[in-house]
């Protein structure tokens, strides 16, 4: 079975293969470079993952602008969405990553028109054939 492409694996291996560079360009010795190299790693992954964070924030923030009804909706369907998947036992990595989708799961919500967003009855779309 192939191994699924990960984008932080592939950010990782970048940087790996460009500090292997770096050591054997300066000649620097291989244990101060495999520090470095962990460090490296560590640094970019914190920052690709507060990166990743702040996005998911900035689209929830959207949505929500656009329907203030329900607001705090996105946030509640996140934390039960974590603890489910905490109390599943999945790993760290895959219970953030279900914790952000959480959180964005009413994107598609940009999309409609406010008008149809704030509708005070159920909607009842008679144009579609049934």
């Amino acid at each position: 079975m192939a191994k699924k492409w990960n984008f932080f694996d592939s950010i990782m291996k970048f940087y790996s293969e460009s500090s292997k560079r770096r050591c054997r360009i300066w000649r620097r010795p291989t244990a101060s470079c495999v520090a470095r190299d962990i460090t490296d790693r560590k640094n970019s992954m914190d920052q690709l993952r507060k990166a990743l964070g702040g996005t998911v924030q900035a689209i929830a923030l959207v949505v929500e602008s656009k329907d203030p009804y329900t607001a705090g909706h996105q946030r509640r369907v996140a934390d039960i969405s974590r603890d489910i998947a905490t109390e599943m036992g999945l790993s760290p990595d895959r219970i953030e990553g279900i914790r952000m989708a959480g959180i964005i799961h009413d994107i598609g919500k940009v999309s409609v028109p406010a008008e149809i967003l704030s509708m005070p009855r159920k909607a009842a779309f008679s144009c579609v054939p049934v």
